[in-house]
């Protein structure tokens, strides 16, 4: 039985989906909670809505699971890099800042919280998020960007303009920037 996962597992770092999804289904196992695990993290990058189905029912059926927030977290980044929003934010919001140990997954997490926030309408949330990660130095330049353009829209363009202000000179966003500093 571990020898099967751990094909699987090979098969899954090899980029083999649908490989690893027929082995998968040939393993008689007790064991189901890792054969979800599996299909779950196959299914991620082939067939993302039936993905985000088994994942909801994944944690319905087991609430404690180790995998718990691996699976979350490959979720809302797998929703991410379609720019799936709204669907990443579900996911994003389920995890919180603590669920990181590393400073830089944590920024990370952060600005994809908030940008999934801002994209999908949730201004007043994205604009709080944002304002944290101002400092950051992977991404406060775009998160003072964003901050700054949320002001804008708020009709706060004292603020606006300070953050514009801020990476006036900053690519990509000297020119944007300074359009709204005309």
């Amino acid at each position: 039985q571990n020898a099967s996962f751990s094909r699987i597992e090979s098969l899954i770092s090899q980029g083999e989906y649908s490989a690893a999804l027929d082995e998968l289904s040939s393993i008689s196992t007790a064991d189901m909670h890792s054969v979800d695990y599996y299909r779950i993290m196959c299914q991620m990058k082939l067939s993302p809505a039936k993905a985000c189905e088994e994942l909801d029912a994944f944690l319905v059926n087991y609430p404690t699971s180790t995998h718990r927030t691996q699976l979350i977290s490959s979720m809302a980044d797998a929703m991410w890099d379609r720019s799936d929003y709204g669907t990443a934010l579900k996911y994003y919001s389920m995890l919180d800042r603590f669920t990181y140990a590393d400073e830089t997954q944590r920024s990370r997490h952060n600005y994809r919280l908030a940008y999934c926030q801002y994209a999908t309408g949730d201004y007043d949330a994205a604009r709080r998020g944002m304002y944290t990660l101002i400092d950051d130095t992977t991404y406060g330049v775009d998160a003072t960007y964003i901050y700054a353009h949320i002001c804008y829209d708020d009709g706060d363009l004292a603020l606006a303009a300070e953050y514009f202000e801020k990476i006036k000179d900053s690519a990509p966003y000297n020119k944007k920037s300074n359009a709204y500093l005309c």
